[in-house]
């Protein structure tokens, strides 16, 4: 299949929801993600589904998650996040689906 190529957006904030993002010392993420979504940058929400790698139910990212972020004017998980499976073949689906979530669309469809 067509490799995808970004069109039409100037920045994208690409979030890697794990056990770990949001425990970060100092909440820098947290700060990073609410300054995006003050300015308006698209953010492209990926959830690791490989406990190896990070991966953790929905649940446990909504605990860690500063609370500023899943309330208004915010609500960061009205996004849907795009799960990113450990299997070589379900990993580059999610990976196709995370470009195209970041504005990325087909060579050919050009």
């Amino acid at each position: 299949e067509a490799e995808g190529v970004l069109c039409d957006i100037d920045t994208v904030l690409l979030l890697y929801l794990t056990s770990r993002t949001f425990l970060d010392e100092g909440g820098t993420v947290a700060r990073m993600v609410q300054t995006a979504m003050d300015r308006r940058i698209p953010i492209a929400l990926v959830a690791e589904q490989e406990p190896s790698r990070g991966g953790c139910p929905f649940a446990q990212l909504l605990q860690q998650t500063p609370r500023v972020l899943q309330q208004p004017p915010y609500k960061l998980y009205d996004t849907l996040a795009v799960p990113l499976f450990p299997s070589m073949e379900h990993r580059r689906v999610s990976l196709r689906h995370i470009l195209r979530s970041m504005g990325a669309v087909p060579c050919d469809a050009r």
